[in-house]
C-alpha cells in the first residue's frame, strides 16, 4: 500500500494529536519518516528484483484507507481466481 508524503504526515500528526491513538506513534516512526526517500528507493529496488509474472508485486494506492482495503481484497480475489483457472479449477459464482 502506498501513500504520499503529505498523506503520511497528515496521518502522523492526526495520530499524535489523538490521545486514544498517540501510543501507536513512536519516535522511531518519526525517525523512519525522515528517511522516506531512502525507503522509497529500496522499495523500487525490491520490486525490480523480486517481482515475477507468477508472483508480481501490486501497488495499492492508499490515500483513502477504505478504498485501499477494498482494493486489497479485490486484488487478492482476482489473484486467487487466476490461480484456480490456471489449475483447471472453476471459481464459484458469487451469490446474488
Amino acid at each position: 500500500m502506498q501513500i504520499s508524503d503529505a498523506e503520511q504526515l497528515r496521518r502522523f500528526e492526526s495520530r499524535r494529536d489523538n490521545p486514544l491513538k498517540s501510543y501507536k506513534l513512536t519516535e522511531e516512526d518519526w525517525r523512519n519518516r525522515a528517511k522516506r526517500k531512502y525507503y522509497e528507493e529500496a522499495v523500487e529496488d525490491m520490486f525490480e528484483e523480486t517481482s515475477i509474472p507468477e508472483a508480481p508485486w501490486v501497488v495499492i494506492p492508499a490515500e483513502n484507507m477504505r478504498y485501499a482495503r477494498v482494493d486489497v481484497l479485490n486484488t487478492a480475489i482476482r489473484a486467487i481466481e487466476l490461480g484456480m483457472n490456471l489449475h483447471g479449477i472453476e471459481p464459484l459464482t458469487p451469490l446474488t
